[in-house]
């Protein structure tokens, strides 16, 4: 009991009780492994909670907890059995979802998650305004790639939601990485 207790609290959040990154990354690539077998659609989501700094501020970082909690809890419920959800960061959560036909079904559980976190939180009696921004990359059949390489697309796409407005849903593009880098040399050289 004891090491399985262990095992548990190794893979995952002590706040939400979903997987951590580390969990999330090795279940995520055996899920590749066994997508590109079957040869079938795999989307990655990472959400990034808007207007958290605003009830660790004001109400203090115990109610954000609860707020990330509540946050946790929705996406969960939201999604479907047999994906993952796991909290990466901060405010920061990510769905797996696989077995998916079409790229749009990825865009339909994003715009679920979406919906669902505009619904206020209720938190020490006061009513809090969360939302999300999402990034959204998918891998069709046949794609080979990495889980560090999903995340790293899924949080590009999200951080273009971000700049866009927050509280949206954007799908990564090549053209992302290339802004990145870009951005990436431009502050060296400044530097």
């Amino acid at each position: 009991a004891a090491i399985e207790a262990l095992a548990h609290v190794a893979a995952h959040d002590r706040l939400t009780g979903l997987l951590n990154r580390g969990e999330l990354l090795n279940q995520l690539d055996s899920r590749l492994t066994r997508r590109a077998r079957r040869g079938d659609r795999l989307a990655v989501l990472f959400c990034d909670v808007d207007n958290l700094k605003a009830a660790n501020d004001v109400l203090g970082h115990a109610a954000g907890d609860a707020v990330l909690a509540a946050v946790g809890e929705r996406i969960s419920r939201t999604v479907r059995g047999t994906d993952l959800v796991a909290r990466v960061g901060g405010d920061e959560f990510v769905v797996v979802a696989e077995g998916l036909a079409e790229a749009e079904e990825a865009l339909s559980i994003a715009a679920r998650v979406h919906e669902l976190l505009l619904e206020p939180v209720h938190v020490a009696g006061i009513e809090h305004l969360v939302a999300a921004s999402i990034g959204v990359v998918t891998v069709a059949p046949g794609g080979l790639r990495s889980a560090n390489d999903l995340l790293a697309e899924a949080d590009l796409a999200m951080y273009r939601a971000k700049e866009r407005g927050r509280g949206r849903v954007e799908v990564f593009q090549e053209e992302l990485r290339a802004r990145a880098a870009d951005r990436m040399s431009t502050e060296a050289a400044l530097r």
